[in-house]
Parts: structure tokens; C-alpha cells; sequence
């Protein structure tokens, strides 16, 4: 699996607009959670998701500092949805969101929130 890890400023507007229609179409119609998705926390997010075969995005989360605090050093990962279930996509993709909060923010802690 081949994941792409952008912070929210580097996403494309097709890149922005198929996270979003997945976390939609997994969190408010198959899970019917109904919630405000859009919560001003995507925008100082690191986004790793991926692409399948026919260009939709078959998984993704978010990588931020929880409570906005870089100084705590505490990354919160949020978000984690898959479009296709059974894969392994899901481990994969929290592996990936595991090794940008320790390597790329250098988190001291990691609160997981899926």
C-alpha cells in the first residue's frame, strides 16, 4: 500500500475533496454517526491516506497536536477510516500515523482517537 502523507496546506482540492466524501460516506452514512466532521483541526493536520484502484481514497487519518499544544508534546491521530474493510489497511495506515507523529512532529506521546 502505497500512503501519502501531506500536511493540510500541500493537499490538492481533489486530494481534500476525497478524504472528506470518505470520512463522510464511512462516518455519517455506513456508521451513521452524525457529528461535525469539519472541526478546524484538519488544517494544522499531517493527512496520510491512500488511493485504490479507481482513484477513490480507501483509507486516511490525521496526525495533530492534541489541544493545539506543541509543547506538551502530546500527537493526537484522529480520523482513521477505511473505505475498504478487511484489507489491512487500516493497521497499515496507523503504523504510518504512528511514524509521522514520532518522526516527523518528534511527539513524546501519542493519543490515539479512532
Amino acid at each position: 500500500m502505497n500512503f501519502i502523507i501531506k500536511h493540510f496546506s500541500e493537499l490538492s482540492t481533489t486530494e481534500l475533496y476525497e478524504i472528506l466524501k470518505t470520512r463522510f460516506e464511512i462516518f455519517v452514512t455506513e456508521q451513521e454517526c452524525i457529528y461535525q466532521d469539519l472541526d478546524d483541526k484538519d488544517q494544522d493536520a499531517i493527512h496520510v491516506f491512500c488511493f485504490n484502484d479507481v482513484g477513490r481514497v480507501a483509507g486516511c487519518l490525521r496526525v495533530f497536536w492534541k489541544d493545539h499544544d506543541e509543547a506538551a508534546g502530546v500527537a493526537q491521530i484522529g480520523r482513521v477510516v477505511t473505505l475498504e474493510h478487511g484489507k489491512g489497511i487500516g493497521g497499515q495506515m496507523l503504523h504510518e500515523g504512528v511514524r509521522v507523529a514520532t518522526e516527523q512532529l518528534k511527539a513524546k506521546e501519542i493519543y490515539l482517537e479512532a
